[in-house]
């Protein structure tokens, strides 16, 4: 089936904000990860999963209108060097897919296109939830500052952590604890400080 020629060029637009978040998301991920804020990093991960399928339902309506999918094409990705510019960042980008979409749902009412505005009804329903739980975090680490946000996102962590030291027995029970108190400190004082906390270990 034939498409609208203006409206493929913004579904393919679309798609590049879809590839691009994708990829940024995934990155801040892993970095999450790395740093050990597992439930930052879950929440992250699970909207990186939300844009593939919207970047895979946009193919789909694509190829539908007998149009070939760009997916070479990204646009700038910012990833940020704290756990404050990622939540910004990923805010930003979200604001303007956000407002593409609605761009595209107007243009495509204008072409009476109704399964395209169910389409991208239905993506920017999941777009502003991205952007609600980004204003949240915002909110949070405003409020409650960016030390204590940060062990609310270690808390899964620690917690695996302390089960796991609590079946550590033996006569070097002690020593092993204090070791692996040493390690964690010296790679994330907060998450240190969260294990050492749940442990009752006087510091």
């Amino acid at each position: 089936m034939k498409g609208n020629k203006e409206l493929l060029t913004v579904l393919n637009s679309l798609l590049a904000d879809e590839l691009t978040v994708t990829n940024q998301y995934m990155v801040h991920s892993e970095i999450c990860a790395n740093w050990g804020y597992i439930k930052l990093q879950m929440a992250i991960r699970k909207q990186a999963m939300d844009e593939m399928h919207h970047a895979k339902w946009l193919i789909v309506r694509i190829i539908f209108f007998e149009g070939s999918p760009t997916v070479s094409k990204l646009n700038l990705i910012k990833i940020g060097k704290t756990v404050s510019e990622m939540i910004n960042n990923d805010y930003n980008n979200e604001l303007e897919v956000v407002r593409d979409y609605n761009g595209a749902i107007k243009l495509a009412r204008e072409v009476d296109d109704q399964g395209t505005v169910d389409l991208l009804t239905r993506i920017l329903k999941m777009e502003e939830g991205h952007v609600d739980w980004a204003e949240i975090q915002r909110a949070q680490i405003e409020q409650m500052r960016i030390e204590n946000y940060r062990i609310t996102q270690t808390e899964s962590l620690a917690s695996n952590i302390v089960n796991s030291m609590n079946g550590i027995c033996g006569e070097k029970k002690d020593e092993i604890i204090n070791r692996q108190m040493s390690h964690f400190f010296r790679a994330d004082s907060q998450l240190g400080m969260a294990v050492a906390n749940r442990l009752r270990v006087n510091l």
